[in-house]
């Protein structure tokens, strides 16, 4: 079943395709994020489901009604469409009640409740419904944004890298939030971010978008390990690609030595690998069950995680570099030799 639906669609700014022929599908209360470089096309994405732009070729629909084709669109206060933007654009001349319940129709009843009620929903104090939003810290503001996002009972929220602007910790409580929130309500979100892992974390479906177009949709794991390009690879996190010749029965030789690979190829066929860092195990000082040893050449601390730089050894691994996230209590030292251990299946990527 579908909530939103895009049928070819494409925008152009002169000669410029900012969108180029999107076919995308939202189920319903489920969630997808979007991620792409910067200029792939993102924010004009998600204007143009929320209405700010017009697409000049495709189709938009939200259930059974149509949001925009050539010619004809619907206005954004005419969409049963939430949004969260980056900044949380709240009004500074009000209070953080009058905020939330500006959407709402003020012949309502229940309208004071109803705004508290959301507060509750969105774990607001109560006593904070005075304050004006320069009163609010940045995680309480995002907060009155969604809340107010909410009041309108929306089919499909869109979030504009709503958690961009707020320190590690509590981008990640928040985010959390937000997503347990959306399900509770069976609202159906998609989110658009530059943070790959944020992305990876939040989303039901992720759309990876490059020069306008989508180059792959998927679950999210999936995506990262097995993607369609090496480009799509890189662009998700971190990325070990290496050169293989194949062998048979699913196997291939590379500067790691003998790797599974996720399928079969044939014998003496070339091929590239990729395997994702934490895909490694280093252990200690000697040799792995495949012989495959690397000298450490520098160790970033970074606490629970560090990055271990490797230099690998023998005439397999002669010249290549890598970097391996390792425990920060287990880091070996710089200059010291290390057994390399593979784990699972690398994904093949065929010439």
């Amino acid at each position: 079943m579908t909530l939103l639906r895009l049928d070819g669609v494409s925008r152009l700014f002169g000669s410029v395709r900012a969108v180029d022929g999107i076919d995308l599908a939202v189920a319903p209360a489920s969630r997808t994020a979007v991620v792409g470089p910067s200029g792939s096309g993102k924010s004009t994405l998600l204007r143009l489901i929320a209405g700010f732009e017009a697409p000049d070729a495709g189709r938009i629909t939200l259930g059974d009604l149509v949001l925009a084709e050539p010619g004809r669109a619907l206005h954004p206060h005419q969409r049963p469409i939430g949004l969260v933007s980056q900044d949380g654009a709240l009004f500074p001349h009000l209070d953080l009640a009058a905020n939330i319940g500006f959407g709402m129709d003020k012949r309502l009843k229940d309208r004071a409740e109803r705004i508290l009620a959301l507060m509750d929903l969105v774990e607001l104090d109560r006593s904070l419904r005075h304050r004006r939003p320069h009163e609010l810290s940045g995680g309480q503001q995002q907060r009155v944004a969604l809340a107010r996002a909410l009041a309108r009972r929306p089919k499909l929220m869109l979030l504009d890298e709503p958690f961009s602007a707020l320190d590690a910790g509590l981008r990640d409580s928040l985010r959390r939030k937000v997503a347990e929130v959306l399900e509770a309500q069976g609202i159906a979100a998609i989110l658009v971010t530059h943070d790959q892992g944020e992305a990876l974390t939040f989303a039901h479906q992720l759309a990876v978008l490059r020069d306008g177009r989508l180059q792959q949709v998927g679950e999210p794991r999936a995506l990262y390990l097995q993607p369609n390009d090496a480009a799509t690879a890189a662009f998700l996190g971190p990325a070990i690609l290496l050169d293989a010749v194949l062998e048979a029965d699913g196997w291939a030789h590379c500067a790691l030595g003998r790797v599974r690979t996720n399928e079969s190829g044939t014998a003496g066929g070339s091929a590239r690998l990729l395997l994702r860092p934490e895909q490694l195990l280093l252990g200690q000082a000697g040799e792995g069950a495949d012989g495959m040893r690397a000298r450490v050449t520098d160790v970033e601390f970074g606490g629970p995680v560090c990055q271990v730089g490797l230099d690998l050894s023998g005439a397999a691994g002669e010249g290549v570099s890598l970097r391996v996230p390792v425990s920060g209590a287990l880091a070996p030292r710089a200059g010291e030799f290390v057994s390399v251990e593979v784990r699972g299946a690398a994904h093949l990527f065929r010439p």
